[in-house]
């Protein structure tokens, strides 16, 4: 039997073995002829159920960040729905990606790799539902899939994910109507990579973040701006020289940071509120500057932060849709705040890895398993000067991170002047945790 057909019998015998409904016909059969033509897909489904509440209608956004292996033109958010809909009613929506498994496990049993998920995609969730002239519902939720599958469904139940709703009082929003007949200007801006002021340097520990407008249509803009934002503490010890480091070729560095979302009348800036956390990459190769002696430093990341806003209308009126997100991290430093006093424990802790001497090179990885978290490990206050509006939100780093053939994490150099020739120091991960993204050191 030669390679072709059975690949062919494989994919016949899984597609047989998943229940098939009328309306996965037509997904089963994409899926099918993909894998046989050669350019195998596998597809992520998200089936959002709307709540049951007392509205006209529901206004919903579901938008997919790029990704490497399903880029976006320009780096801009993919729309994947944005539409009207009645309250206690289900949207489906669908995302064809390459079948290329970014993370393999291996299989005790068979002796063999078996894919450990395809390439993960990042989706936002917006929902606004008003009733007359009050916003029953607002509703922001970023949702990662983790595709492990040919055929990935993933139910959103709206109503089990709420953690708030409110009732405000709001004026007249404009209809559709007055929108058509306004006279729109387009403006674009086809130089989008300003230039990074502070990258490669001193920055200013000015945490303003003024967007500039690279692209302009009537139901769409688009801004970038940059800011430094608080990260972990670097450790060193005396004998001992670290910095903080990513890279970006062959795997990028990357990190969680939060993004942030919301939706107003026309004519009123959207009022940002954290939506969840997204991946977050490097762009260069490059290191802290050195941290020397029984000392630590908080270490800061220069970050690129996207603004897309959408104008989206229903049938009874019109909203503005923004997002705010980090788009890539651009530099590190540790020169925005002073190092301080760093005393090593008199008891190391059981995972202290040691004695050691000469130089090393420390990643934070976790390979045994996907690691998310939910727990900030710093926080910053930013001002975002957007489009109509000046807010001040709070950015965090999360202890969050991927280890596949995508992305890696930072990691801390280690350069060993002491001049000895035996071990002498150890080094830990804060609370034996490498997503605290801290490394301490001890004799």
């Amino acid at each position: 039997m030669n390679r072709s057909i059975a690949l062919i019998i494989l994919i016949v015998l899984i597609l047989a073995s998943t229940p098939i409904a009328i309306s996965q016909e037509d997904e089963l059969e994409r899926l099918y002829k993909s894998w046989i033509e050669g350019n195998p897909l596998v597809l992520v489904r998200l089936d959002v159920k709307i709540p049951k509440v007392d509205a006209d209608e529901c206004l919903v956004v579901v938008a997919r960040f790029p990704t490497p292996l399903a880029p976006t033109e320009y780096g801009r958010l993919e729309y994947l729905y944005t539409g009207s809909v009645s309250p206690d009613s289900t949207i489906t929506v669908k995302k064809y990606i390459p079948a290329i498994p970014v993370k393999l496990k291996y299989d005790e049993v068979s002796r063999s790799y078996t894919v450990k998920y395809y390439e993960p995609q990042e989706f936002i969730l917006i929902v606004n539902c008003v009733k007359g002239k009050e916003e029953v519902l607002v509703f922001n939720r970023g949702i990662s899939v983790y595709p492990k599958s040919l055929l990935n469904r993933v139910e959103v139940d709206m109503a089990k994910l709420m953690e708030a709703s409110g009732f405000n009082t709001q004026e007249r929003p404009i209809t559709y109507e007055e929108v058509v007949s306004k006279d729109w200007s387009i403006t674009t801006s086809e130089d989008a990579n300003m230039r990074d002021i502070g990258e490669g340097g001193g920055g200013t520990g000015n945490q303003i973040c003024s967007m500039t407008i690279v692209e302009q249509r009537p139901d769409y803009k688009r801004g970038e701006c940059r800011a430094w934002v608080k990260g972990p503490y670097l450790y060193s010890l005396s004998g001992l020289n670290t910095s903080f480091c990513f890279v970006h070729y062959p795997r990028p560095s990357a990190m969680y940071l939060t993004y942030f979302a919301g939706v107003s009348y026309l004519g009123n800036p959207p009022p940002l509120n954290p939506a969840g956390k997204k991946i977050t990459a490097a762009t260069f190769s490059g290191c802290s500057s050195q941290l020397t002696g029984n000392s630590r430093v908080r270490v800061y990341l220069y970050v690129k932060f996207v603004y897309e806003e959408i104008l989206m209308c229903g049938n009874y009126f019109c909203r503005e849709v923004g997002i705010l997100y980090p788009s890539a991290i651009r530099d590190v430093g540790t020169w925005l705040e002073p190092s301080e006093v760093y005393l090593p424990p008199q008891t190391r802790p059981h995972c202290a890895d040691g004695p050691s001497v000469g130089d090393r090179i420390q990643p934070f990885l976790e390979d045994y398993e996907i690691r998310e978290g939910d727990s900030p490990i710093s926080s910053i206050s930013i001002t975002f000067s957007l489009p109509g509006n000046i807010v001040s939100l709070n950015v965090e780093l999360y202890n969050a991170g991927r280890n596949d053939n995508q992305y890696t994490t930072p990691y801390v150099n280690i350069t060993d002047v002491s001049g000895k020739t035996y071990g002498w120091y150890y080094r830990w991960f804060k609370y034996c945790d490498p997503m605290t993204y801290e490394l301490q050191f001890g004799t």
